[in-house]
């Protein structure tokens, strides 16, 4: 299902105020891009602006009539402030110089008719898994000795939805001990369906020498171009196990599969090299550097696990990872308008500084850099205990730049180093107040 915006005005910024849910079935998301692409589409000749902000793919769990409730858009739209039909008409449709108005719409609810699967031809140890898969069986080695470790790896690919996909049932032979797979996903959710692999990896020890066999390891869904069921099976693996080391040749045939552990235990060889005496009097405990060495390591345990969490939220938490970057950002971007401390590039120079301070602020509360709304920012501002005469510099920076911008021989260089030195003041002054908020919040 793709949710797309038709539009003839300018929207500054949107949001999901409400995403389409559906009871019975299981939703997918697709990725969007933070930045919508716009495109042009004419209908009944008319022009509009449009751009996809959101893909989802549905799997319905159960038969019958499935309803799709309605998306709900909030937006907010530029109003332009027009002063006649003269000269300076392009000058003030600029967005500064604009106000918005939020408008909210909803997408149209609509119903799916889901067929029941057919019990016809339905093949036993069916789970209710539908696309198109292939299967796949391998081991890591087929000679090995008893007690080493063998790595069975079953592989799953196709489209639909691999998550819903349980671990296959496996027919091992009682003489290999087998331990719960270790479940790996990727997903592709490129191309305009959901695909990808899912792979299960066993550990298996064979106790007792042989050949043995793992027999095909068959994998059933149902295929809804085809409309018929399809039943895979792996070949059939053959593992030859020879004797390991300092273990019995052989185990009389009537034993249990616990017996096995223990005689594989119970026997222990007479140790020949001599003893090592060692002192008693010295007390290692009582060092100071054995207190230093129990310590050590759960500091450095503790450091890896904030250190890890650091890493996970970086990579998961798109707000997270935007607030941590706003202050480098920032000073990458003041550093390009540096380079524009000119009186012959002032326009370069204003439009360079506006963006690092918009862009410090979007970074730092994830918001939309294009377009923010002034007033919510102040709210924001308000809310993180900032000063309000820090808050009121700030929009006078943004303000004072967006107006030289356009007439930048109205400034000289003193004035451009003046407020590029404001600027980098502001955004100090601000990082400090938001960091010790959030320190005090941690």
């Amino acid at each position: 299902v793709t949710y797309k915006l038709y539009t003839r005005v300018q929207v500054r910024s949107y949001g999901i105020s409400k995403p389409p849910t559906a009871a019975g079935t299981w939703i997918e998301e697709y990725p969007i891009p933070q930045q919508p692409v716009l495109e042009t589409e004419i209908i009944d000749g008319i022009n509009y602006q449009t751009a996809v902000i959101k893909k989802i793919e549905l799997f319905p769990t159960k038969s019958g009539e499935i309803t799709i409730d309605p998306l709900v858009l909030q937006t907010d739209i530029l109003v332009r402030n027009r002063t006649g039909r003269n000269i300076f008409d392009s000058f003030f449709d600029d967005d500064f110089f604009g106000r918005t108005m939020r408008k909210e719409f909803a997408a149209p609810a609509f119903k799916l008719n889901v067929q029941p699967l057919p019990s016809e031809g339905k093949p036993s140890g069916f789970k209710n898994i539908v696309g198109d898969y292939s299967v796949k069986a391998e081991v890591d080695k087929t000679d090995v000795l008893t007690d080493e470790v063998v790595s069975l790896k079953v592989k799953i690919s196709g489209s639909g939805n691999i998550k819903l996909i349980e671990a296959p049932d496996l027919k091992i032979p009682a003489d290999f001990e087998i331990y719960d797979p270790k479940i790996e996903e990727k997903i592709n959710k490129t191309g305009g369906n959901i695909s990808g692999e899912k792979v299960f990896e066993y550990v298996l020890i064979p106790r007792i020498p042989g050949k043995q066999k793992i027999e095909p390891i068959s994998f059933t869904y149902f295929n809804p171009k085809t409309k018929k069921y399809a039943a895979l099976s792996t070949d059939e693996i053959i593992i030859n196990v020879s004797p390991g080391k300092e273990r019995l040749t052989a185990y009389p045939g009537n034993i249990s599969r616990d017996e096995v552990r223990l005689l594989s235990s119970d026997i222990r060889f007479i140790k020949q090299k001599p003893i090592e005496w060692e002192k008693t009097d010295d007390r290692f405990y009582k060092d100071y550097i054995f207190f230093i060495l129990i310590i050590l390591p759960l500091g450095l345990l503790g450091a890896t696990i904030i250190y890890n969490n650091h890493l996970e939220r970086i990579s998961t938490d798109v707000s997270y990872r935007r607030s941590r970057r706003a202050v480098k950002m920032a000073e990458r971007r003041l550093k390009k308008s540096a380079e524009y401390l000119n009186e012959d590039l002032g326009e370069k120079f204003y439009s360079t500084l506006s963006s690092a301070m918009r862009g410090y602020i979007a970074d730092k509360f994830n918001i939309s850099e294009i377009g923010f709304l002034i007033d919510e920012v102040k709210e924001i501002l308000g809310n993180s205990n900032v000063d309000e005469e820090i808050t009121n510099k700030f929009f006078e920076i943004i303000k004072t730049c967006d107006y030289l911008r356009f007439a930048p021989s109205e400034s000289d260089i003193e004035d451009m180093n003046k407020i590029y030195k404001d600027s980098k003041d502001v955004i100090v002054k601000l990082e400090n107040v938001l960091s010790l908020k959030k320190n005090k919040k941690e």
